[in-house]
C-alpha cells in the first residue's frame, strides 16, 4: 500500500510539474508574440505621426506667400481664365 501511495504522489508531482512547465511555456510565448505586435504598432504609429508632422510642416511654410512673388490670386494678368461670377441666371 505504501508503495502505491508513493507512486501516486510521484505521478501527481510529475503531472503538476509538467502542467506548470507547459503553462510557463504558453505565457512566455504569449508575451513574446504580443510584445512584438505592440512594438510593431508603436513603430507604425510613430511613422504615421512623423509623416503627418512633416506634411503639416511642409504646408505651413507655403501658407504665407512673400510679397515679392506675385500669385495668381493677386494678379489677374497671369490667370489663364477670367474669374467666374457668383450670380446665376
Amino acid at each position: 500500500m505504501k508503495r502505491h501511495a508513493r507512486l501516486l504522489i510521484l505521478f501527481c508531482t510529475l503531472a503538476i510539474t509538467g502542467l506548470l512547465t507547459l503553462q510557463f511555456y504558453w505565457i512566455k510565448n504569449y508575451y513574446a508574440v504580443h510584445k512584438a505586435g505592440f512594438e510593431k504598432e508603436v513603430k507604425r504609429g510613430l511613422n504615421t505621426m512623423e509623416i503627418e508632422s512633416n506634411k503639416e510642416a511642409g504646408c505651413e511654410q507655403f501658407r504665407d506667400e512673400p510679397e515679392d512673388i506675385p500669385s495668381r490670386s493677386r494678379s489677374n494678368r497671369h490667370n489663364r481664365y477670367p474669374p467666374m461670377s457668383n450670380s446665376r441666371n
